[in-house]
């Protein structure tokens, strides 16, 4: 992709590696283990700021003037139609004909109802992936009705992103759909992203100033020590997004300024342009999975669970290299136009 940003990549590359370390961990059965609560109380947060800052990055620099990576000339619909064929077609395919057909066969379980309803109606399956992309069709939305009225005012751009949340918050409540209560579970950390993208001076502030990082710090380190783990559901939820908030900043600032030696720099640059086949193979993985017994102390804990989601992402990327190879299944598998 041209007019990649380094760091921007690094960061993702991160992320990705935190959402299979929480799969790991969850899977080997220390899901009531400290490390998995620290990493899911703000690593969702933080994949969706990192996405809403990419899109609008990429409407704002590459949708209008055409790319060879495919986007289109046209604004919005070549965005979204962009996005229909690089997150939803993979989406599909691995939901309807990989999942069922493939992970499934070898024990007997093979439903492909239960895979469809999944994925078109319960959003149980790769549900990141169709909550992104209702994002998406969101920030299109603010965009087109902005260019429309010819709107440049903040206060007029927040009033029509209330309207679009207030819109969602109708919409869940008559069809009780969970597509809809992720979209607005992460519907702060997306707009953030944005904002960050679209308005310098908040860029500046959240990645070079010294002060709001050690602020945020101090306040994440007091929130996620004081209420995380709570059995307050509500509560639970409301904090995490406290923490995921609070934490995006901190994220922010430390890997725009992180200096790494080249080829692990090129390494991690890597992984964050591969995010979405290492999302959608690692469930893969997981199927075989065993339980590790229960005792590892949070050492062991963080190093055993680091070798095994690095070498995870490791045979991903392998894998996804081999399919590569063909323009068709590099279209439909790992939503990419080229390696």
């Amino acid at each position: 992709m041209n007019n990649r940003i380094d760091y921007i990549d690094i960061l993702r590359g991160f992320a990705i590696f935190l959402v299979t370390l929480g799969h790991i961990i969850e899977k080997s059965g220390y899901k009531e283990s400290p490390l998995f609560t620290f990493i899911y109380s703000f690593h969702m947060p933080l994949f969706f700021c990192i996405s809403g800052f990419i899109c609008a990055y990429v409407y704002d620099k590459r949708s209008f003037s055409g790319s060879s990576d495919g986007i289109l000339r046209g604004g919005g619909k070549s965005f979204i139609i962009n996005k229909l064929r690089f997150v939803i077609i993979p989406y599909l395919v691995w939901s309807l004909l990989v999942k069922p057909f493939f992970f499934y066969t070898y024990n007997g379980e093979l439903n492909w109802m239960t895979s469809f309803r999944a994925a078109c109606i319960n959003n149980t399956s790769y549900w990141f992936l169709p909550c992104l992309f209702g994002l998406m069709v969101c920030y299109c939305a603010e965009r087109i009705i902005g260019e429309y009225f010819k709107v440049k005012k903040t206060l007029i751009n927040l009033l029509v992103i209330a309207v679009i949340a207030i819109s969602l918050v109708g919409i869940l409540k008559i069809t009780h759909y969970d597509f809809f209560r992720s979209i607005l579970s992460y519907y702060i950390p997306f707009w953030i992203g944005i904002f960050m993208s679209r308005y310098r001076n908040l860029y500046v502030l959240v990645t070079e100033n010294k002060l709001i990082y050690a602020v945020f710090l101090i306040l994440f380190c007091l929130i996620e020590g004081l209420f995380i783990g709570r059995e307050d559901i509500l509560l639970g939820k409301v904090v995490r997004l406290v923490c995921g908030v609070l934490a995006l900043p901190i994220m922010f600032n430390f890997f725009k300024h992180l200096q790494l030696p080249q080829k692990f720099h090129n390494m991690m640059c890597y992984v964050g342009q591969n995010t979405l086949v290492i999302y959608l193979m690692q469930f893969s993985f997981f199927k075989g999975m065993l339980e590790i017994p229960a005792g590892l102390n949070i050492f062991y804990q963080i190093t055993l669970f680091t070798i095994l989601s690095a070498i995870m992402m490791g045979l991903i990327l392998f894998i996804a290299n081999v399919i590569g190879q063909s323009i068709y299944l590099r279209q439909i598998l790992l939503g990419k136009s080229r390696l």
